[in-house]
């Protein structure tokens, strides 16, 4: 009797490690790299307005200017569709409940790359140009995960913020005077981001990662002054605005430290 009864015991011991350790196979600390693919739309505006009366000085207008004739105001909206592929490295936390997983994830995209740009001339007369790209460059993904177990399998959903680098070139240019008007800057921008995805764990520390997400940044807007040049030339009040939505499907391996 005190045989089956110690048999008994030991066996309920050892169901409770093994369920304890199926339960927490999934806990850790993991870095991974990625394989990123994505399908970006960046949708620009541009518009300039002139600060002086009408004359031939300013920017895009036409001889003689008296009446305002030509693009003396301009506006332009482009769009454009772009696909890319970059590497992305992240660091991940996963905790265990029952059979429920969450997480957190910080994620860099390493220079995705996707841009828009334009060229026009807007003076017949002048030959007055207009140049500007539109460029996103790196990403940073800070991301909240819950996901349910299913042995080694873990299906899960995901949303999050992101903090995009865009790069703005803008080159406006009354070519018979030789001086144009220069912008260029990068700036950060925020934007949301909805994931839905699938771990394997295919060993005690290595899990393959597949994940498809819904990225929407925020608008951005960027204006410049009108400025005199030398000579009388007028370079006019400048409005540049974008917003893009973006598509990723993410391929990862991690590894448990």
């Amino acid at each position: 009797m005190s045989r089956l009864l110690f048999i008994f015991i030991m066996s309920i011991g050892l169901f409770n490690n093994v369920a304890l350790a199926e339960e927490n196979i999934w806990d850790g600390w993991y870095l991974g790299l990625s394989y990123t693919r994505s399908n970006t739309r960046v949708n620009a505006n541009y518009a300039h307005y002139h600060s002086a009366g009408c004359t031939n000085l300013n920017f895009g207008a036409e001889w003689p200017g008296n009446n305002c004739e030509g693009n003396q105001d301009y506006v332009e909206s482009i769009e454009s569709h772009s696909r890319s592929n970059f590497p992305s490295v992240f660091l991940e936390r996963l905790w265990v409940n029952d059979s429920f997983v969450y997480g957190m994830k910080l994620g860099i995209d390493i220079n995705s790359g996707q841009s828009l740009s334009s060229h026009k001339v807007l003076s017949t007369t002048w030959g007055d140009t207009l140049d500007y790209k539109i460029k996103l460059k790196d990403a940073m993904h800070l991301n909240a995960i819950l996901g349910q177990q299913v042995e080694d399998w873990l299906p899960y959903l995901g949303a999050g913020i992101v903090f995009q680098r865009i790069n703005i070139f803008m080159r406006q240019d009354q070519t018979r005077y030789n001086l144009p008007a220069l912008q260029d800057k990068s700036k950060w921008i925020t934007g949301t981001e909805l994931i839905v995805g699938v771990k394997r764990q295919f060993s005690e520390d290595w899990v393959a990662s597949a994940e498809y997400s819904l990225l929407k940044l925020n608008a951005l807007n960027e204006f410049t002054t009108a400025s005199l040049k030398s000579g009388g030339l007028r370079y006019p009040n400048t409005q540049i605005s974008a917003n893009a939505d973006t598509k990723l499907i993410r391929i990862s391996l991690s590894r448990r430290f």
